[in-house]
């Protein structure tokens, strides 16, 4: 039988971190990117637990799935250069992995001109995309 792992709540991370992050985090965002999905936010080891990292408050950020991947094998000043340039980069981040979802649903071919129209912020070109996003 497996054994059950004991590890901090989100509201425990939340509470370590906050001050001792430069960005403004919360427990709805992902802490590199800023990705707001509570539902798929995960409790992430800085240093893996199979290179010996542990399941504490000090070892545990918040991610979304994407950064969670991103960072899993990295190590010491790795991990810290990888959440500086994520977190310093979150619009672009976000951008990019928006575009595909973006062209499947609005038949635009061409991942520059998505990007140019969100970037324009050109919201008349992408309303009628999410009008009937979720309905029958």
């Amino acid at each position: 039988m497996a054994q059950k792992r004991n590890m901090p709540s989100r509201v425990k991370i939340l509470n370590y971190w906050k001050d001792r992050i430069d960005e403004a985090v919360d427990i709805n965002h992902c802490f590199a990117c800023s990705s707001l999905d509570s539902h798929r936010l995960d409790r992430a080891h800085i240093l893996a637990k199979q290179l010996g990292g542990e399941d504490s408050v000090e070892n545990l950020h918040i991610l979304c799935k994407h950064c969670h991947i991103s960072s899993e094998m990295l190590r010491g000043e790795q991990y810290w250069r990888w959440f500086e340039a994520t977190s310093s980069n979150w619009f672009q981040i976000t951008l990019d992995r928006c575009v595909p979802v973006i062209m499947a649903l609005s038949g635009i071919s061409s991942p520059d001109e998505v990007k140019k129209h969100l970037i324009n912020q050109d919201a008349t070109k992408f309303a009628s995309l999410f009008a009937h996003f979720g309905k029958e």
